[in-house]
């Protein structure tokens, strides 16, 4: 970036501690690739780095369960990370505020494995931990409609993906890359079709969690 904007690469650079007193970028050596006792100095260690790719794979996954059950990416909800370590859950709660703007969410709490249990909740494991997403503000009713609706359409397609491969005119006569992508629609729709029946399922646990909620006294 330095040609572009070399105001803000040389601060950049001498708050980084390169350079020293009168050094310019433009008369340092090309940079070459730092070795790990650089990277440590930098505060890149293993640790550090292990830290940031689990953090991502964290927002990645909570978003794909938000997509998974119908709420927009732009709308806010709440999440429960439950860490695997102690170490994992300090971590992520000195970063919550970053965190929770990246995933768009209301709250989330941060507990480490064991701690209790966060209830039927739609999760997925990640390196550091699980993130759960609540349904709690999801139209649980007409989410079991849509989803109802997507796994009638996924069992159709495993049953037409079967009756094609039993025919064996076709697995002998057509091209064998025809019948092999046969074979990748028919594996696709498998995945699939296990996908939305633990949605469906999860969504099962959740309105019966909250049938029993509302019929407690109080």
């Amino acid at each position: 970036l330095h040609p572009v904007m070399p105001f803000i690469t040389e601060e950049l650079w001498h708050e980084m501690g390169y350079g020293g007193d009168g050094g310019y970028i433009m008369n340092a050596p090309w940079p070459q690739p730092a070795d790990a006792g650089a990277l440590a100095r930098l505060g890149a260690t293993d640790e550090v780095l292990a830290y940031v790719a689990g953090k991502h794979e964290v927002v990645r996954a909570g978003r794909a369960l938000k997509a998974d059950f119908g709420i927009a990416a732009s709308a806010e909800a709440d999440f429960v990370f439950v860490a695997a370590t102690l170490g994992a859950a300090g971590m992520f709660a000195s970063e919550l505020p970053q965190i929770k703007s990246m995933l768009k969410a209301g709250g989330m709490e941060v507990i480490v494995a064991g701690e209790r249990d966060p209830g039927p909740m739609p999760g997925a494991n990640c390196g550091p931990g699980t993130v759960y997403l609540s349904l709690d503000g999801v139209d649980l009713n007409a989410e079991t409609q849509r989803l109802s609706k997507q796994l009638d359409a996924a069992r159709n397609e495993v049953k037409r993906a079967d009756a094609k491969l039993a025919n064996e005119s076709f697995v002998s006569k057509a091209p064998e890359q025809v019948v092999a992508r046969q074979r990748e629609l028919r594996e696709e729709a498998v995945q699939k079709t296990a996908k939305l029946e633990g949605q469906m399922e999860t969504i099962a646990r959740a309105l019966k969690a909250r049938a029993a909620r509302l019929s407690r006294p109080g």
